[in-house]
């Protein structure tokens, strides 16, 4: 496992333990369906979130969320295709960013919710 693996899967982690503490239910994490992932699957308020996690240890690539292309966008719907045709009971879905930035032992996360 390489290093940006491992930053990729503490950011994840991070991140569903920051949705838990602001009321999402976590449904799955690293959800597969052929070469695509979903991050994050959670719950809130009856709607099922498709959250997309990026962590950056540093601004000098730009801030996490800015990492989101319209390609991982398109990545993400299919895949939602696939999960909702698996869980049709959902009606409300929403896509979602959740950035977290790491620097000097600090934690920053932003949420951009229904992008």
């Amino acid at each position: 496992m390489g290093i940006q693996q491992i930053r990729g899967n503490l950011g994840e982690f991070a991140g569903a333990w920051w949705l838990s503490r602001n009321g999402f239910r976590i449904l799955q994490r690293n959800w597969r369906t052929g070469r695509k992932e979903i991050d994050i699957i959670a719950e809130k308020n009856g709607t099922l979130h498709i959250i997309e996690v990026k962590t950056r240890f540093s601004d000098a690539f730009g801030w996490p969320e800015a990492a989101v292309s319209w390609k991982k966008i398109g990545m993400l719907e299919d895949a939602a295709r696939q999960y909702m045709a698996l869980h049709p009971y959902w009606k409300n879905i929403q896509f979602s960013v959740l950035s977290l930035m790491v620097e000097h032992h600090m934690a920053r996360f932003a949420f951009f919710e229904d992008i």
